[in-house]
């Protein structure tokens, strides 16, 4: 994380000029995110495209991955590594970004992103009413699902082996823990 003398907007940090590093605003701060590894990649992608082939083959809604941009407030402007949003909230997409919470993220694990996946950004999402949340740890090789409560985040499952992962959110999709952490 870049110390800061101020918050920063959404507005001020889209206006800086572009580099090359990963970044996200997190309540105002400017947090440079690690680069993804292979694994880290081979996971995206196995989850996106499965949850694509879903949603196209039900016209769910649409999916995508980083680095687009999910506006959650003025200060705070995110990049999960995969999310959804639901046909019926179609209007949250832009194209610049997605301006509101989507119906399901999902954060793949980095040695150096496991405190604001696990923290920060799990808290800003059940704050602003991310209905489902995944985390994917490549290491571990799990799928952590969390479904919004009154009161936040509950587990709702944590999958692996042989486990396929499934979802209220999601009628009808499915994924096998051996194939979304396959190379």
């Amino acid at each position: 994380m870049l110390p800061a003398t101020k918050r920063v907007s959404v507005l001020e940090f889209e206006r800086r000029p572009e580099t090359n590093r990963i970044e996200e605003l997190i309540e105002g701060e400017i947090c440079l995110a690690p680069e993804p590894t292979l694994d880290h990649q081979d996971v995206v992608l196995n989850i996106a495209t499965a949850l694509r082939e879903w949603a196209r083959r039900t016209h769910a809604g649409r999916v995508f991955v980083a680095p687009t941009g999910v506006r959650l407030a003025w200060d705070t402007l995110l990049e999960p590594d995969v999310l959804f949003v639901s046909a019926a909230r179609a209007d949250l997409l832009r194209p610049e970004a997605v301006f509101g919470a989507p119906d399901l993220v999902v954060e793949v694990l980095s040695p150096g992103s496991i405190r604001n996946d696990r923290i920060r950004k799990f808290r800003l999402y059940a704050q602003h009413g991310v209905a489902e949340y995944w985390i994917a740890d490549p290491v571990a090789k799990t799928v952590e699902r969390y479904d919004l409560g009154p009161e936040g985040y509950v587990l709702a499952a944590t999958l692996s082996g042989e486990d396929t992962v499934t979802s209220p959110q999601l009628p009808g999709f499915a994924l096998s823990i051996p194939a979304t952490f396959a190379p």
